[in-house]
């Protein structure tokens, strides 16, 4: 363990080869930075078998750490006392909220801002959703006194006015982060064409857009409401309540899938389960290993169709 991760000043390109008291169950010790999952099994072994402070300063790089920190793959204790020691590392962890439409409260936000700028760290706030938080209250982290120089905040027409395909949007950010990404933005999209951006700029204009977007928003959560009570008279499917925001619904699904017997060593319970789903029930999820480990035995469903649609899903 460090006290401080900008000790960690490891290589952050080219390769690495440990020593055999680090790795010792293949021949080759040699670590290629440049394929991600060789990158993620270098930060796996160093954390669990480094037991000299000058092994993890020589073979990790803090802020590669802070970047890789959700994905690695670490026994319990020693998770927890990285976080412990680092708090920036808990706050990589936190996100993101979706699939679950966790909404964080005005404290939470605050608190994510204020360690960002503890530590030099950026919050990346996706606010695609923030129209549909049902009773919860959205809170825009640029807006908070903390979040002024260290929130990013992104959006989009997609979900808010129903844009999807359209792939427009927009960033709020301090000044001189506005400039730079403005700056990476003309050199990684071509021009949006003119008739969308014209319906953009009227969505936004127009006076009754708000009111609009509200009543659909509510509309949604009424039909989610319905389609999760549906949901829960299926045998097998262990579904929660109605989110905190958004319009998908995160069903465990490992007793549907033990029950028809879809596990398979390749693909795991969430992926047989959406295969199954899709090929013999006509119905399309997301398998929840997509948002990790942990979402293993899970997949996501949306209740933002038509209702005709959501009840012939849930029979």
């Amino acid at each position: 363990m460090v006290t401080d991760l900008a000790s960690l000043q490891g290589p952050v390109r080219g390769t690495v080869e440990l020593p055999l008291r680090l790795f010792w169950s293949s021949p080759d010790r040699t670590f290629d930075l440049g394929k991600p999952f060789m990158q993620r099994w270098l930060y796996q072994t160093v954390l669990r078998e480094a037991s000299r402070p000058e092994d993890l300063t020589r073979f990790l790089d803090g802020p590669t750490l802070i970047a890789l920190w959700p994905e690695l793959r670490l026994p319990r204790g020693v998770r927890q006392a990285w976080e412990d020691q680092h708090p920036a590392l808990r706050a990589a962890a936190l996100w993101p909220a979706n699939p679950t439409g966790t909404v964080h409260d005005q404290n939470r936000m605050e608190s994510l801002c204020q360690l960002c700028a503890e530590h030099g760290l950026r919050l990346l706030h996706d606010e695609v959703l923030d129209s549909f938080t049902g009773e919860s209250v959205h809170f825009p982290s640029f807006a908070l006194k903390a979040g002024r120089n260290t929130a990013v905040c992104v959006n989009s027409f997609s979900k808010r006015f129903g844009m999807t395909g359209w792939r427009l949007g927009w960033l709020i950010a301090e000044p001189g982060f506005a400039e730079q990404a403005s700056k990476c933005h003309t050199f990684l999209n071509l021009a949006v064409g003119h008739a969308i951006q014209q319906a953009a700029a009227a969505a936004l204009a127009d006076p009754s857009a708000d009111a609009e977007v509200t009543r659909h928003a509510h509309a949604i959560r009424d039909r989610g409401r319905a389609f999760i009570a549906s949901l829960r008279e299926v045998p097998g499917l262990q579904v929660p309540g109605l989110p905190d925001g958004g319009f998908y619904t995160f069903v465990n699904v490992r007793e549907f899938a033990r029950r028809r017997e879809l596990a398979t060593e390749a693909g795991g319970v969430s992926q047989a389960t959406a295969e199954y789903m899709l090929r013999r029930l006509g119905v399309a999820v997301v398998p929840g290993d997509v948002y990790g480990d942990k979402g293993q035995g899970f997949v996501r469903m949306s209740f933002a169709g038509p209702w005709p649609q959501l009840e012939e899903a849930a029979r």
